[in-house]
């Protein structure tokens, strides 16, 4: 309860906006208690952006340990005049600590686009609620935005008109405030939604979250602004382009479009992101604390990324397909945005739903930063993990849209985990698929539109005969196959640096 509080540690930053919402915040819900606590330890180490939140945690916990709490240091005698008129009833600890007995701490950490976190921390065990449900979850809706132009040496790159906001009721004022990550983000979002038929309203909004998943965020908004500063000078710092550096802005420009008001996070490890977006989806579902989720993987094809890419030396202008040995991947950019739904929702609402989502594996191999090579043991046991929480054995699986882009380390990666994880035999026999040799290696949203691909295949809405690869014994050869008989899909995806993904998407 709010009463068993006994310190807060503010996010509390030292900036007029900040400072009056989490005032305001304080005293509509603490007004109540009348032993709360409340300092900010910004005051001591400067706002750490990223890492704040993990060192304000390990702040608060020491304070319930030992049981001090620490101050916001700094105030003036000027200061405490103001501190004392804008604290009410509520106990701010000014310049020195104090001793007291902390059993219950709360720290709060807050963010761009309204993206809000608080953390409860106890000093005794006590019982938890447990909110985990056995809710099926599916895909009711999908978002497709790609890449389509491809540009000599630069691979594909989305085209965005003004037709594309006025489709989904995207105002041009706003559009004008998005970068081209944002943009991308926003208009995949809302075809989502409009393609679940799902109208955000008073009603529903706090029932509805987000998850964006992206490698590379808004890398081109971020060299803009850091490029103005090094040639210009500090006074250079555009305040336009600042609030699109973060990379959960995207997240916030979708929610205010769209209306959603509840859980919103963006998870950036990599290019397996997209679908790691689907497994924290899931959970957040799954946990009772969302009945709807999108879930997006976002990334674009920039003169930076291409160039960036480049230096790395993994862009390659043609290959000889997805598996094949190839030095590098032709780039493209994109954003694909699942609506993932909880059963009770989308049957309450008659919703149509493609397929389901039913267990994800996470895992992480220790390699050299910046490298695949080695992470074969953590895709396949990210496999294994996968069928164990959908309850299905490797026999039952009739298909893998993996993440062939045509780079030898990437084919040489995904081939010999399936090998570990199925069997050589069994593989022989496995049709695989991938939607990098349409779009190009796209990132996080290419691993989305795996899983999105692997609904839409499974709920009939692409054409039976699908293109894929077969395993002879020696390498992948492109083949046609027939899609009706697919009951069980799964779908893969491995970053450098050894993260990966593996999501299984069921026939209903």
């Amino acid at each position: 309860q709010f009463t068993d509080i006994d310190y807060i540690n503010a996010h509390g930053t030292g900036t007029a906006k900040n400072d009056e919402a989490e005032f305001l915040s304080l005293h509509t819900l603490f007004d109540c208690n009348d032993h709360v606590s409340v300092s900010s330890t910004k005051s001591m180490t400067g706002h750490c952006l990223g890492a704040a939140g993990s060192i304000e945690a390990v702040l608060t916990v020491k304070a319930v340990c030992e049981d001090v709490v620490p101050p916001t240091v700094g105030y003036s005698a000027d200061d405490m005049e103001a501190l004392k008129e804008k604290a009410g009833g509520i106990d701010f600890i000014a310049n020195s600590k104090r001793e007291k007995t902390v059993d219950y701490a709360v720290s709060n950490s807050f963010a761009f686009g309204g993206n809000n976190a608080s953390i409860v921390f106890s000093k005794h065990p006590h019982d938890i609620p447990d909110h985990t449900n056995d809710q099926r979850i599916f895909v009711t809706g999908v978002g497709e935005l790609c890449g389509t132009n491809k540009v000599e040496d630069k691979g594909f790159r989305a085209e965005i008109t003004s037709d594309d906001y006025k489709e989904h009721g995207i105002k041009m004022a706003f559009y004008r405030k998005l970068d081209t990550f944002s943009q991308l983000q926003a208009v995949s979002g809302m075809e989502a939604l409009a393609d679940a038929k799902l109208e955000i309203n008073d009603q529903n909004a706090t029932d509805v979250g987000i998850v964006v998943g992206t490698a590379d965020g808004p890398i081109s908004t971020v060299c803009d602004f850091q490029k103005d500063l090094i040639e210009k000078g500090n006074s250079a710092g555009s305040a336009f382009k600042f609030p699109n550096t973060v990379y959960n802005a995207a997240g916030g420009y979708l929610s205010i479009c769209s209306g959603i008001k509840g859980y919103n996070v963006t998870v950036t490890n990599g290019f397996q992101s997209g679908i790691s977006s689907i497994a924290y989806a899931y959970n957040v579902i799954g946990q009772g604390q969302e009945k709807i989720v999108l879930a997006t993987g976002t990334d674009e094809n920039s003169e930076i990324i291409t160039e960036l890419y480049g230096k790395l030396g993994c862009v390659e202008g043609n290959t000889d397909g997805a598996y094949a040995n190839g030095n590098g991947f032709v780039l493209g950019d994109g954003s694909t945005t699942l609506v993932l739904e909880s059963k009770s929702s989308a049957d309450a609402r008659g919703a149509e739903c493609y397929a389901k989502v039913s267990g994800y594996g996470m895992t992480h191999a220790c390699v050299k930063f910046g490298t695949v090579s080695g992470s074969e043991q953590a895709l396949c046991d990210a496999v294994s993990i996968a069928l164990k929480s959908a309850g299905l054995g490797i026999e039952d699986v009739d298909a893998v849209v993996g993440f062939g882009n045509g780079m030898e380390a990437f084919t040489r990666l995904e081939i010999g985990a399936y090998k570990n994880a199925f069997g050589e035999e069994k593989l022989k026999t496995l049709p695989v698929h991938t939607v990098k040799e349409v779009m190009g290696e796209c990132r996080a949203a290419s691993s989305a539109m795996s899983a999105a691909h692997a609904a839409l295949m499974l709920s009939g809405k692409l054409d039976a005969e699908q293109n894929a690869y077969m395993y002879d014994g020696e390498g992948m050869k492109a083949c046609s196959v027939n899609t009706e008989k697919y009951r069980h899909i799964l779908v893969t995806s491995c970053a450098a640096g050894g993260s990966c993904c593996a999501v299984v998407i069921d026939k209903i």
